[in-house]
């Protein structure tokens, strides 16, 4: 029997993450749709195809001089963008979601696109029998593609930075990985698909980094990825630059018999939002940084621990060189002072970034009552075949507890380690 249909399998983010997106406007009849394929035998990938369909017989139709024709073209125009929805709404409605079906749907898209910028230019050269339509037609065309990669772009990232799970990944280079665990057709499509997106993926993954960096210079790291890759408003105003709103326009144009007006839009118009977008986003998370309270609170622990300093690799000789008496065969034992730092903002309920008697308690259970008056090098389950130098200790404490301790509003910051009054390591975390 099958399972009842329910909506919020259908949606990309949990209900309480989801923003404004203004092609949502565009999706009418989506989600009823996506009901009725739901209880069929109809599969993600047969709606990716009967959208790619639509979209051929679009493109053909929306520049026939008959109005009939063009408005029949701008109808099945507007629902492959509706079945564009609905085929990926179905596959996790039906638990169907793939990396096959992401490239298909990718690689289907693209084919209409040509399709359709390749119809509106002819259609134009034949109106003005000008080599500039041409120019214009193809630079529309790959406008049109940057423009929603720059969203997809950031709304993938924001879909990850909830926890959500997707098969879309920001950068779909073929690792090795793919190779072993996908199957050849996958992989090949994955291929084309790179042929297609990747160098614009690549352009906004350099942008991006570029722009991360600037802001890394304000504050904390976790605190700028969550607030960069979470900003609502910038990813609804982002969403206008998606391929609904493209599709829309071109529908509109073809309503009334003139594409220039979408070119112009599209060259112009469009692109003068993505670069003002950007903008936006760089100025809106910067200045809400700027308001963030960030704290920073400190807890001190003391234990006493014995190791020995000792890579088995090197021979005895080459260990005392390396290590000097730390390599002594029988170990020596340390009274070790460790400062454990969250960073964060006050949560408005409690008054803390984190109660300290909470971090207290869950650096004793997962650190301190398994290496307190214990050998590091063996009888600590978590240290076993990790060599015991401060250095290594600092970043094995760290793995222990920082998913623990992570939360909405504050990060683990930092772990410091006294050896002795002299010695001391610091370890805040990878890169």
């Amino acid at each position: 029997m099958t399972e009842k249909f329910s909506y919020e399998k259908t949606l990309k983010t949990l209900p309480e993450n989801n923003f404004l997106n203004l092609q949502s406007f565009l999706f009418v009849t989506s989600k009823q749709l996506t009901k009725f394929f739901y209880y069929t035998k109809v599969t993600p990938h047969q709606v990716i195809l009967l959208s790619m369909i639509f979209g051929i017989a679009a493109s053909f139709l929306i520049i026939q001089p008959v109005r009939l024709y063009a408005v029949i073209g701008a109808v099945l125009l507007f629902y492959k963008n509706v079945l564009d929805k609905v085929d990926g709404s179905l596959a996790r409605a039906k638990g169907l979601d793939s990396r096959r079906g992401r490239f298909y749907d990718s690689i289907s898209d693209f084919i209409v696109t040509l399709t359709s910028f390749s119809g509106i230019t002819i259609h134009l050269y034949r109106v003005y029998n000008t080599p500039i339509v041409i120019i214009a037609g193809f630079a529309a065309m790959i406008f049109s593609m940057l423009q929603c990669s720059y969203f997809i772009f950031y709304q993938v990232s924001f879909i990850k930075s909830t926890g959500k799970n997707t098969v879309n990944r920001v950068l779909e280079n073929v690792t090795d990985e793919d190779i072993i665990k996908q199957d050849k057709w996958t992989t090949f499509l994955q291929k084309i698909f790179m042929v297609i997106y990747g160098w614009q993926d690549k352009l906004f993954f350099r942008l991006d980094e570029y722009l991360l960096r600037k802001l890394l210079k304000s504050t904390v790291k976790t605190e700028v990825k969550t607030s960069w890759y979470r900003d609502k408003p910038f990813l609804t105003l982002a969403s206008s630059l998606s391929i609904g709103t493209h599709i829309f326009l071109i529908c509109i144009s073809a309503v009334i018999g003139n594409f220039v007006y979408y070119i112009i839009l599209n060259i112009f118009l469009m692109n003068l939002l993505l670069i003002l977008s950007v903008f936006f986003h760089y100025r809106s998370t910067l200045n809400q940084l700027k308001t963030h309270k960030l704290l920073y609170i400190t807890r001190k622990f003391h234990f006493s621990a014995s190791h020995r300093v000792y890579n088995p690799a090197l021979s005895d000789e080459e260990n005392f060189k390396t290590y000097g008496k730390c390599s002594n065969p029988n170990g020596h034992g340390h009274n070790y002072e460790m400062d454990v730092t969250v960073a964060g903002e006050i949560d408005p309920e409690l008054g803390y970034v984190m109660d300290l008697t909470r971090l207290k308690l869950l650096v004793e259970k997962e650190i301190l009552d398994k290496v307190d008056h214990k050998n590091l090098n063996l009888d600590v389950d978590f240290m076993k075949g990790v060599l015991p130098s401060t250095e290594n200790i600092a970043v094995t404490f760290w793995e222990q507890i920082e998913s623990k301790i992570n939360a909405a509003n504050r990060k683990l910051y930092s772990i410091r380690i006294r050896e002795t009054i002299n010695n001391s390591v610091e370890y805040r975390g990878k890169n």
